[in-house]
């Protein structure tokens, strides 16, 4: 659990080493989670109810799909243990999505300033991980192009 705690760590601190400058055909296409992780960090924080709680929304985390349309629409289609807490993420589906500062992807329109969500995109081992700090969560993802 150590090993897989630094991991974490390396990657949410230290993302410029990971982390390539971001282009949008790069980012195109369907993201399908493989593997979600709560950052274990975070669990101290948490009573034993909200506990239960992040576990519910990892487990609606995995196996979704995200969706980056070349034309900019953004979609996110969880899986079916969906959970009543992924409500908040609703907003996002039909949003629209870009890059910002060739670092980070951003969800939601002009009128919010693109503030539903923001996705940390890392590879490390050849493997892509996306961040969700707002989730408190760590997802490989396998890149789908359309």
């Amino acid at each position: 659990m150590k090993s897989f705690s630094t991991f974490i760590c390396l990657l949410v601190f230290s993302t410029q080493l990971y982390s390539q400058e971001l282009k949008n055909e790069a980012v195109i296409g369907k993201w399908r989670v493989v593997d979600c992780q709560i950052i274990p960090e975070v669990l101290p924080k948490f009573n034993n109810e909200q506990k239960k709680d992040l576990e519910q929304m990892r487990l609606s985390f995995a196996e979704s799909i995200f969706n980056l349309e070349k034309n900019g629409q953004f979609t996110l289609r969880f899986n079916n243990r969906y959970s009543k807490f992924m409500k908040d993420l609703e907003i996002s589906n039909n949003a629209y999505w870009k890059i910002v500062k060739g670092k980070s992807i951003v969800v939601g329109n002009k009128e919010d300033h693109y503030s539903q969500l923001e996705i940390n995109i890392m590879t490390k081992n050849e493997k892509k991980y996306f961040y969700i700090s707002e989730a408190f969560f760590i997802l490989e993802v396998i890149h789908e192009k359309n």
